[in-house]
């Protein structure tokens, strides 16, 4: 009996034993499991966008990143546009525009951590160039009508039209810009030509709309694959054309003529 109550004791001795062991087992294996998520919680909040520059010109390539770490989700989004626009690591964009300047969000997070996010602002200008003629300052010259030349010229907001306005004299000459310099200052570079001073179509911030009148015709730019020339002399802003078409109609006739000028603000 007592031969039976010894093995039966160190029985008990065994099974405790083995009890112990497992409990910890489990304990390391959580403890590394809860090191493990406190490394990627960490991480998480250590996240940064890198890659931005100050500024890009219109067509540069921007390529954004963040650390790769496992177990993180990963979502980039960009300002007023409802869908994310990357999942991974890196965002790209191959030719930004206009409309890509604003914030720029990553989000990383884990289920069981504190969610990130970090946001970068890109800014994202015209391309500067110099205008391919040279004409003389104030003044606007026809291929088939007498020149204007302005003794007076004015920037500001048509009331006609609600948009900022380049204009000559009288205002019989206007160069019109999209709406999007109602408040802000136009950047220097190359501008489109807009055939409606609506600016109905497809047509870029960076366009404007050309009018006159000549001998009782009103003449407007037609010419959509032509270009202005934005520039800024002295702080005062100024437009370069070269050769831009006009259209107008004469007693139901359509009529045309091509003007080369130089138009600065006062």
């Amino acid at each position: 009996m007592v031969k039976n109550l010894f093995r039966f004791a160190l029985l008990f001795v065994v099974a405790l034993s083995v009890k112990s062991c497992s409990k910890k087992a489990a304990n390391a294996v959580e403890e590394i499991l809860n090191n493990d998520d406190g490394s990627v919680c960490d991480s998480i909040a250590k996240i940064k966008i890198r890659g931005v520059k100050s500024s890009y010109y219109v067509g540069d390539s921007i390529s954004l990143s963040v650390s790769n770490v496992p177990n993180i989700a990963y979502k980039w989004t960009q300002e007023n546009k409802v869908n994310s626009v990357s999942n991974g690591t890196t965002f790209d964009l191959r030719s930004c525009t206009k409309n890509d300047q604003g914030w720029i969000y990553v989000v990383a997070s884990n289920n069981k951590c504190t969610t990130n996010i970090d946001s970068v602002y890109l800014n994202i200008v015209n391309v500067p160039v110099t205008p391919p003629c040279s004409p003389t300052n104030n003044v606007i010259q026809f291929s088939t009508l007498p020149d204007l030349n302005f003794t007076n010229t004015y920037w500001n907001l048509s009331p006609t039209w609600n948009r900022m306005s380049l204009s000559g004299s009288s205002g019989s000459f206007g160069v019109y810009f999209n709406q999007y310099w109602n408040t802000k200052e136009p950047e220097d570079g190359v501008y489109d030509i807009a055939n409606s001073i609506s600016f109905s179509g497809v047509f870029s911030v960076y366009s404007v709309f050309i009018s006159t009148i000549s001998q009782s015709i009103y003449y407007s730019s037609n010419n959509t694959s032509e270009k202005v020339y934005v520039t800024h002399q002295n702080g005062k802003i100024q437009v370069s054309i070269c050769d831009v078409t006009l259209g107008g109609s004469f007693g139901g006739t359509p009529v045309q003529t091509k003007i080369t000028g130089k138009i600065t603000a006062p």
